[in-house]
Formats: C-alpha cells, sequence, structure tokens
C-alpha cells in the first residue's frame, strides 16, 4: 500500500479547495472555501469509478460532478489522500458550528470512505476492526445456540421427505403468488404498510411511490428517491413470494426507506446538502439506513397482525389458502431467527481465518437453508464486499437496540423510529455500549 504524508495529504487538500466546483464560499459555510459535502461527494463518484460501480448504490446530483469524476480516473491512493486532508479539516470545525452536527457526520461518512479504501488496498484487519472502521460499529459474538434452536423449529414446521434445505424451498414455491395476480399483491401490500405509517407519521402531502415490475433485479426490490418526495420501488418478479409482498412494502417504500427519503427532505431539503445526493454502500449511514428497513417489517406489522393480514387480506388476493397463513408467519418468523449466525457469524470466521472457505460453504449450506452451489457462488460476494454482510441483520439489531422495548405502546416506538430516520448519523447516535 502507498502511504501518503500528512503533509502532502494537507497540500493535495489544498489543490483540491482551489480546483473543485462552487457550491460553497457563502456565509453558511464560513470556514471552508468549497462545501464538504461536495468534496465529499466528488471523492465518493471518484471511488465508485475506480471500483466499477462498486461503492455508490445511488447518485442523483449534478451530471458534470459524475463525468468529472469518470474522466479524471484517480487513483485510490489519491483519493485516500483527499480524503483524509477532509477529515482533518472537518476534524478542526469547533463546538459551535452552526452546522456541527452536519459536518460531524459527514467526518463519519469520510472515515468509513477511508477504511473502505484501505480494504481494497489490501490493507485487510480483522472482521470486527474493519466493520468499525468502515460501518462505525463493531459485531458482538453471535452464538449458533439460536440459529439451532431456530432450526430445530423449522423441522417441526416444515415436516416431509428430504433434508431440511429441500423442504423449505418446497414450502416457499408454495407461497409463491401466481404472476396474473403479482401486481395486485404487491400493490395492496405497499398501500397497508403505507396506511399503518400514517396512523403515527404525518406524510408529506403529494408523496407518493410508483411500483415498477422487473423480470431481472440483483434482490428482490430496490428503492430510489426522485425528489420532490416521490420514489419508485422496483420489485423482481422472479422472486414473487407472498412473504417478499409485505416486506418489500415495508422496507422499501413505508415505513423504510421511502419515508426515510421524504422526512429527509422534508426536515434538510432547504439546505440542498450535497451529500443527500449520494448513498453508499459502505459507510455508517448504509448501515442505519438498512437497519431501518429491516425493522420497518416488524414496526408496521408485528406477528399478530401480519399474520391477521396475511389471512384476512394477502392471502386470498393471491390465491393461496388462508389457513396457511398462520404457518407462514411463523415460518418466516423462525427463519429469521437463523439470520444473524448466517450472515455475521460465518462470514466472520471465515474471513478472520477460523474457517476454509470449504467450511464456512458448509456452514452457510446448514445456516442459509440454500442449494451448495448457490452458497459458493454467495462466497464470491463475501471476498468481494467483506463486512457489508453485516449491514441488514445486525443493522436491525442495531435499530432494535436504539428504540429500545419500551412497552408503553406503538406511538413510543414510532416516535423514536421517525426520529432515528431523520436523525443525522453521528458516532454518539451509533455508540452502543451493549447489545442486547
Amino acid at each position: 500500500m502507498t502511504k501518503i504524508s500528512i503533509l502532502f495529504s494537507v497540500l493535495l487538500a489544498t489543490f483540491v479547495v482551489s480546483s473543485c466546483g462552487s457550491r460553497a464560499g457563502t456565509s453558511e459555510h464560513p470556514t471552508f472555501a468549497v462545501d464538504p459535502g461536495e468534496r465529499y461527494v466528488k471523492l465518493a463518484l471518484a471511488l465508485d469509478v475506480v471500483t466499477d460501480g462498486g461503492f455508490l448504490f445511488e447518485y442523483r446530483g449534478p451530471e458534470a460532478w459524475k463525468i468529472e469524476a469518470s474522466e479524471q480516473s484517480m487513483s485510490l491512493a489519491d483519493i485516500e489522500a483527499e480524503a483524509r486532508a477532509l477529515v482533518s479539516e472537518l476534524s478542526s470545525v469547533r463546538d459551535g458550528h452552526p452546522e456541527q452536527e452536519r459536518l460531524e457526520s459527514l467526518r463519519f461518512q469520510v472515515r468509513g470512505m477511508i477504511g473502505r479504501i484501505k480494504v481494497l488496498l489490501g490493507e485487510t484487519k480483522g472482521f470486527n476492526e474493519e466493520a468499525q472502521e468502515i460501518f462505525g460499529v463493531s459485531p458482538p459474538q453471535i452464538s449458533n445456540l439460536q440459529a439451532e434452536a431456530a432450526l430445530a423449529r423449522l423441522n417441526e414446521l416444515v415436516p416431509g421427505e428430504g433434508d431440511l434445505a429441500e423442504r423449505v424451498a418446497a414450502f416457499k414455491a408454495r407461497m409463491r403468488v401466481p404472476d396474473e395476480k403479482l401486481e395486485v399483491v404487491y400493490r395492496a401490500a405497499v398501500e397497508a404498510c403505507r396506511d399503518e405509517t400514517a396512523k403515527y407519521i404525518d406524510l408529506p402531502a403529494g408523496e407518493g411511490v410508483e411500483l415498477v415490475f422487473v423480470d431481472q433485479l440483483p434482490a428482490a426490490g430496490r428503492y430510489d428517491y426522485l425528489g420532490d418526495f416521490q420514489g419508485r420501488v422496483t420489485i423482481n418478479r422472479a422472486t414473487a413470494g407472498i412473504g417478499n409482498a409485505l416486506y418489500i412494502g415495508c422496507h422499501e417504500a413505508y415505513p423504510g426507506h421511502h419515508l426515510r427519503a421524504i422526512l429527509r427532505e422534508a426536515k434538510y431539503g432547504r439546505h440542498d446538502w450535497p451529500e443527500f445526493d449520494a448513498l453508499t454502500l459502505f459507510g455508517p449511514d448504509s448501515l442505519l439506513s438498512e437497519g431501518l428497513g429491516q425493522y420497518a417489517v416488524d414496526l408496521a406489522f408485528p406477528l399478530d397482525a401480519r399474520t391477521t393480514y396475511y389471512e384476512q387480506t394477502l392471502f386470498p388476493l393471491a390465491g393461496l389458502e388462508p389457513a396457511d397463513a398462520a404457518l407462514f408467519a411463523q415460518f418466516n418468523e423462525t427463519l429469521k431467527a437463523v439470520e444473524p449466525y448466517a450472515t455475521i457469524e460465518v462470514p466472520r470466521a471465515y474471513l478472520d481465518g477460523r474457517m476454509t472457505r470449504d467450511e464456512a460453504i458448509d456452514a452457510q449450506v446448514r445456516y442459509g437453508l440454500q442449494p451448495r452451489e448457490r452458497m459458493a457462488g454467495m462466497f464470491g460476494f463475501v471476498d468481494a464486499f467483506r463486512t457489508y454482510v453485516i449491514t441488514y441483520s445486525l443493522g436491525e439489531r442495531l435499530v432494535e437496540t436504539l428504540i429500545g422495548d419500551d412497552a408503553s405502546g406503538p406511538e413510543t416506538h414510532w416516535s423514536a423510529f421517525k426520529s432515528l430516520n431523520e436523525a443525522m448519523v453521528t458516532p454518539d447516535l451509533l455508540a452502543v455500549k451493549e447489545w442486547e
């Protein structure tokens, strides 16, 4: 790895300040010649170029910045040097600055960027330390006892011949939404998620999401914010299980990613801060965003309410047997209990060298309940994206811990959830002292 001296970093920063574009230099940012959000976004774009689209999830800022990043073709070492210079400048901001929290959040994100660059340059560390540097948290140790208990329960819920993975696959296939009913079912699910959200959170006037159905997508669904309180949810027809209808409706739309986008637009949109136009795969904000999306499902539809909605509405719409609704809800709840061990502990053991690749694949076949060839392919993703695997299950656990288990009623949970959606992501926000 090329090491750049602090002096050279500062010199590079001086060059950037004098040569970058000009959103800043206003009285709103008296300590910066160029808005630090603009500098951060341009570095994120440059890193996305170097990694062939492996850093940014979504960018909706000026097209000229994207073209500039592509034409410059900065090296990883250059991006790291400029990122370190930006962190240094952000660290020098004194308490009482009118944008103190925003600048602290930016510094946190840039530090995460530097952590990812170090991995790309070959400076890999232990799983925990890498996660701390990139995402701002150190994953707690997860026992396999809960996962083993969940597997035993799944054996009871899905009886029959063959191994458990085969039986689980067959059960999921029974719950597939017929193609001709797909759009009706998914639109109903999104509307139900919106209705539940609107009971507790005032939604901006005129907001909405459009649903787009495609035959190919790397995931079950995707959300893109379009501006002016409008969003788009893209749905993969190939993963059209009845469970995904409610999952996508809540995770991608309400009260998941769409809610976060419109709440942040309502609160911060008047500032025109560039960093809100760049959503990254790596960084503390990514961890919180996915955690909020995961938590959204249980918040809007706790198990009993979910079971009732399946039985009375979604299963009949899909032409599925309502009598299967309770079993399906319990099946999904049990399956979810296996995920933290499968998505955190197995990759941690593999990346830390405590499991060989074959041993890790064997473990994933057991806990991921997928065919071996599919699990073997997954480890190409683990090799490339490493600690990114924590964002969903650990992100949800983080949100659960931050919100707490106050028993005073759903209003308390919804209020805390709204506050987390609107919050600037700072080290203090994610400072979980004791994982539950």
